[in-house]
């Protein structure tokens, strides 16, 4: 039996912990980003907390002016479409979330003040890793955010940020993503979550890393059992799409029911009706 990821079937020999967890959402639509490259539109979600992060790390690097907040983030949000196709009223809702107003803090302040709270030393940011789970074959590859040592925590911690526009507890993707960075580094496992008004520092329990380890090593099996069973990944639409429906975008709809249509030989009658 060869010990080779099935997904090389698709020139794939790695998956990361946030495949993991869009497969777990939605199946569909992670393998058609995966294995066919078919991008969704983007939004405000897929930049925000990437912008509340990057500047959080300018500062505690001494690379970023924290003065410089609000120039900096119009700035960085400004080269995003995402940004740019909104409304005006939504751009200030935005920078109200990151930056705050007379009523909050916002993301980026309460994410700062937690940090300083923690006492912080010998940081590392944006740290490479990758691990074979027990009873999988493909490789996961990530990325953590920032590592430490925390005098308050009294430990070497691996804290993930979250810009959160609400804070709630840990989530099974939250377990997911904190049990393989726990793989990875072996460290305490924290996730900031900053929303407008306020910061959590949630820590991963014992049993959380277990959960999370044992999501993740069933989610790649699934994974792995669909590039073993199916010639090809037509076919493993053909056998999901008549029994579950999922929440997309326009883009994501259009390129399903086209794939959909032509499974099913349907394409021609679709045709017909647009006439």
């Amino acid at each position: 039996m060869t010990n080779k990821t099935p997904l090389l079937k698709y020139k794939i020999d790695h998956i990361s912990p946030s495949f993991i967890n869009q497969f777990m959402l939605d199946p569909v639509k992670a393998t058609k980003v995966k294995f066919e490259k078919i991008q969704d539109e983007p939004n405000m979600n897929m930049f925000r907390g990437t912008c509340m992060e990057k500047f959080v790390q300018g500062v505690l690097q001494k690379q970023i002016d924290p003065a410089r907040a609000e120039s900096w983030v119009k700035e960085y949000l400004s080269n995003k479409t995402a940004f740019t196709n909104i409304s005006d009223d939504d751009k200030e809702k935005e920078l109200d979330n990151l930056l705050g107003n007379k009523k909050s803090k916002g993301m980026i302040k309460n994410c700062l003040e937690a940090l300083e709270d923690l006492e912080i030393s010998d940081l590392r940011f944006q740290q490479k890793y990758s691990a074979l789970l027990n009873k999988t074959k493909t490789k996961i590859v990530g990325i953590t955010d920032m590592e430490c040592y925390s005098k308050k925590l009294m430990s070497q911690v691996c804290i993930d940020f979250k810009a959160s526009m609400q804070i709630r507890e840990l989530s099974l993707d939250n377990k997911v993503q904190g049990a393989v960075y726990h793989r990875f580094t072996n460290k305490n496992i924290y996730f900031l979550k900053c929303s407008r008004a306020r910061a959590e520092l949630q820590p991963m329990t014992g049993e959380d890393i277990y959960e999370g380890l044992e999501t993740a090593v069933h989610i790649i099996n699934i994974i792995e059992n669909i590039c073993e069973r199916f010639d090809t990944i037509d076919e493993y639409y053909k056998c999901i799409y008549p029994f579950k429906k999922y929440d997309r975008s326009e883009i994501m709809n259009k390129e399903i029911k086209k794939t959909y249509r032509r499974l099913f030989n349907t394409q021609e009658n679709y045709e017909r009706s647009k006439k």
